[in-house]
């Protein structure tokens, strides 16, 4: 044979070679790519699975701090209508007409302004527990929150997401 057959047998090998690594590259490549699609993939569905969760617990902390809400301020209304009817029971005792007996009507004076300051304690009572059972129970909610989103930030959990899968 001669030199140039040589030649051009070893150029087909060579290219041969070169063919079958480009080719051997471009599978790695793929796969390479499925890999990365396929983290991704994961990545975004564990996403979205926390997202759900921090979802439900959103509207669970909300629910749960409506319902306190609620209860306040009916605990709230009541105490000021027992404060109103002490305010009418008060009025009514302060109305009636001082004995004549001059002893008998400083007592009743002295009475009167008893019951005048039960009847301010009562209202400052009513208005400081209204504040204080508020307060509480926005700090129950932000607590609750709290403990939520430091649960998020855990490694994922499935709490809720049983209803949340598409199977």
């Amino acid at each position: 044979m001669s030199l140039r057959t040589w030649a051009l047998l070893g150029a087909v090998l060579a290219f041969a070679l070169l063919y079958a690594s480009h080719q051997r590259n471009l599978r790695e490549f793929a796969d390479y790519k499925r890999q990365v699609a396929e983290a991704n993939a994961r990545v975004i569905e564990q996403a979205n699975r926390d997202a759900i969760i921090k979802q439900r617990n959103a509207e669970r902390i909300a629910d749960e701090q409506a319902t306190r809400d609620a209860e306040v301020a009916r605990q709230l209304a009541a105490a000021q209508l027992a404060a109103r009817g002490l305010r009418d029971e008060i009025a009514k005792l302060n109305s009636r007409p001082l004995p004549q007996d001059p002893r008998a009507a400083a007592f009743a004076r002295e009475a009167s302004t008893a019951r005048s300051a039960l009847e301010q304690c009562g209202e400052r009572y009513t208005a400081v527990d209204g504040a204080a059972k508020s307060l509480g129970s926005q700090v129950i909610g932000l607590q609750a929150w709290v403990a939520s989103v430091c649960q998020q930030n855990a490694p994922a959990t499935t709490q809720g997401l049983d209803a949340a899968s598409p199977d």
